[in-house]
Formats: structure tokens, C-alpha cells, sequence
């Protein structure tokens, strides 16, 4: 995946989180590496609507193993995943 295309799907996964979940603090400033359980973005269930996000909008399948903090920490995290297992297949 190139540059261009990671900083696509990062802005998918932004759009995502704040439409998802940000919704009622219009303007938080959320980086790409703002921990998002850390922060209280997201919670147990929020991670399992981004997994569900992951797949279905961005086509990648999410084995149990890597639902992990590494993997779904963060914007940044989500989008390095998703770069890492496209590029496997």
C-alpha cells in the first residue's frame, strides 16, 4: 500500500470514529496516535464496531489473534494494520 492510499484509509478510519463516536463533542482534536480506549473514544464494544468497520468497509478480514491495542489503538494502528494484511495477500 502506498503512502497515499495508508493516509486514506487513515482518514476512512478518522471519519469513521468521529462520525461513530465523537459525534456529540463536535471540534475534539484527534490525532492519528491519540490512544483511542486511553482517551475514552472508544470501549470494549467500539472496538468490536471497528473491527466490523475494518472488514466490511475496507475489506480485510481480522483473525482474533490481532484484535489487539497494537492493531486497533489508534487511527494510526488501524491504518498500518489494514496496510500490513493487504499487503500479505
Amino acid at each position: 500500500m502506498s503512502q497515499v492510499e495508508n493516509q486514506q484509509v487513515s482518514e476512512r478510519v478518522r471519519r469513521y470514529v468521529v462520525d461513530n463516536f465523537l459525534y456529540m463533542q463536535p471540534g475534539y482534536e484527534l490525532t492519528d496516535e491519540d490512544p483511542l480506549l486511553g482517551k475514552g473514544i472508544v470501549d470494549s464494544l467500539g472496538v468490536m464496531e471497528l473491527i466490523s468497520f475494518v472488514e466490511d468497509e475496507l475489506g480485510v478480514q481480522v483473525a482474533d489473534t490481532d484484535v489487539t491495542e497494537q492493531h486497533f489503538g489508534s487511527i494510526g494502528a488501524i491504518a498500518r494494520y489494514v496496510e500490513r494484511v493487504r499487503a500479505a495477500h
